[in-house]
């Protein structure tokens, strides 16, 4: 196991500095255990370009960095979205993302795949990007650096079916969580109907590799009235390999609701591919309904 060092500036034009290291003596590296020593840069959307959502993307107020990183020939998860920290750095004189990451590199050589995710909370945005397959020799310092375009993410919801385990008064439809507005939601028909548990089914036209998916809380409903008050206290997301919640279940995890205002989303990253979606709401705010505004699947 040896520790990466991630510096990220959040500016046009993004760096990360990460090192793998069992040792170091004097800022050199060495490696009697074998370890490597890489620069990332990222590239973030300068201008207005591109657009996530009918937003336009530009330099935005990123407050929240995630990166997940695969081992590109097993597909096994060596780190699952560890979230960097937000802190203001006086050698680039803007915020910046840093943190340690633990990579368990299993031998001379070890081919990486490494996910980047970035959001900008407060206005519902977000960016997405992966490297090329990178293979790290022990003993490596790599001086070119891995550029990772931040891109609007491939959002991949809207090209599959949804379905709900009960629908509020039939005017909150499971389609309003696939519809990109985050001033409708999709609403159950509370406990009458569903109990204590709500389910909302996502199916993909074929095999999909979902990266990473989450939902976004009522906070921007268009009715102000619905905008709190209405969530649940856990959503367990349920990754299958067959259509309608069937055949194999490839990944399974539970989060808390996001019933903050201030933080309206919460995600997970399956970093698997598979037919089917199951989102499992469990214990209710509201007897009569209870819901989200957007479902986002980022497919990359």
């Amino acid at each position: 196991m040896h520790k990466y060092r991630a510096l990220l500036t959040l500016a046009p034009f993004l760096v990360v500095f990460m090192m793998a290291s069992s040792c170091q003596n004097e800022n050199k590296l060495i490696s009697p255990n074998g370890s490597a020593q890489i620069q990332i840069a990222l590239d973030f959307p300068a201008g207005p370009s591109e657009s996530v959502l009918g937003k336009q993307l530009g330099t935005q107020a990123i407050d929240d960095v995630t990166i997940s990183v695969l081992d590109a020939v097993t597909r096994e998860v060596l780190i699952n979205l560890q979230q960097l920290e937000i802190v203001f750095s006086e050698q680039f004189d803007t915020n910046v993302a840093q943190g340690e990451l633990n990579i368990p590199l299993t031998g001379d050589f070890q081919t990486i795949e490494i996910i980047v995710f970035a959001t900008d909370v407060s206005n519902n945005l977000f960016l997405s990007g992966k490297s090329n397959p990178t293979t790290l020799a022990s003993g490596e310092i790599r001086q070119v650096p891995i550029i990772i375009a931040l891109r609007a993410p491939n959002l991949v919801a809207h090209t599959g079916t949804v379905s709900a385990s009960s629908v509020y008064q039939n005017s909150f439809p499971a389609s309003l969580g696939i519809d990109f507005e985050f001033g409708t939601s999709w609403f159950s028909g509370g406990t009458v109907a569903d109990g204590q548990e709500s389910t909302y089914t996502w199916n993909a036209p074929s095999n999909t590799f979902i990266s990473v998916c989450g939902i976004v809380n009522n906070t921007h409903h268009a009715d102000a009235g619905l905008r709190t008050g209405y969530g649940f206290g856990t959503v367990t997301f349920q990754l299958y390999s067959g259509p309608n919640a069937t055949g194999q279940l490839i990944f399974e995890e539970t989060v808390d609701y996001p019933k903050n205002s201030a933080l309206p989303f919460v995600k997970v990253a399956p970093l698997a591919s598979g037919r089917s979606l199951r989102l499992n709401f469990h214990g209710p705010e509201n007897q009569e309904r209870g819901g989200f505004s957007e479902l986002l699947i980022v497919s990359l």
